[in-house]
C-alpha cells in the first residue's frame, strides 16, 4: 500500500500559486516548510505547478475580459511601412520568355535559334542542319573547334 501524500506538498502548491507573479524562490518554500529543496522541486516536476500556475491566470484573464468582443484584425498585405524595395514594380508574369535566369553551366540547357550568340547563329544557318540529332552533333563539334 502505497505511503499517505505529505500535507507539506499540498502547502508548498499553495505557497506557489499564492505568490502569483512575484517570483517565489523554492528554497524559501522548502525552508518555510522544513523540507529538502530536492524534495520541493520533485513535487513541482511531478505535480507540474507550472502548468497549473499558467491555467489559473487564464481563468483569472478571461473573468476579467467576459463583456470584451474576441475582434482579430486582418491581417496586412506587404512589407514594413515605409519599405521601398519594390517602389516601381508593377508585378506581372515574372522573367521574360527568353529567361537563362536559373542557368548554371548550360550542359542541359534548351537554346532557341534567337537566343544564340551571332557567330553560332551563322554557323548552324550555314550547314543547314535540321533537327536530327545527327546533325546536330556535327554542329556541335564545328562550334567546339571554333573555340
Amino acid at each position: 500500500m502505497p505511503r499517505e501524500r505529505s500535507p507539506a506538498r499540498d502547502k508548498a502548491l499553495k505557497m506557489y500559486l499564492e505568490a502569483g507573479d512575484t517570483l517565489i524562490k523554492l528554497k524559501d518554500i522548502a525552508d518555510a516548510l522544513g523540507v529538502p529543496e530536492g524534495q520541493v522541486r520533485k513535487w513541482k516536476s511531478l505535480d507540474k505547478w507550472d502548468v497549473e500556475k499558467e491555467r489559473i491566470e487564464k481563468e483569472r484573464s478571461q473573468s476579467a475580459k467576459r463583456n470584451v468582443p474576441n475582434h482579430k484584425s486582418a491581417k496586412k498585405k506587404g512589407g514594413q511601412p515605409g519599405n521601398q524595395n519594390a517602389s516601381g514594380n508593377l508585378g506581372g508574369t515574372g522573367a521574360p520568355e527568353i529567361n537563362t535566369n536559373a542557368v548554371t553551366h548550360g550542359a542541359y540547357a534548351k537554346y532557341k535559334f534567337e537566343q544564340l550568340p551571332a557567330d553560332e547563329a551563322e554557323v548552324f544557318k550555314e550547314s543547314g542542319a535540321g533537327n536530327s540529332c545527327e546533325s546536330l552533333w556535327i554542329i556541335f563539334a564545328e562550334l567546339m573547334s571554333v573555340n
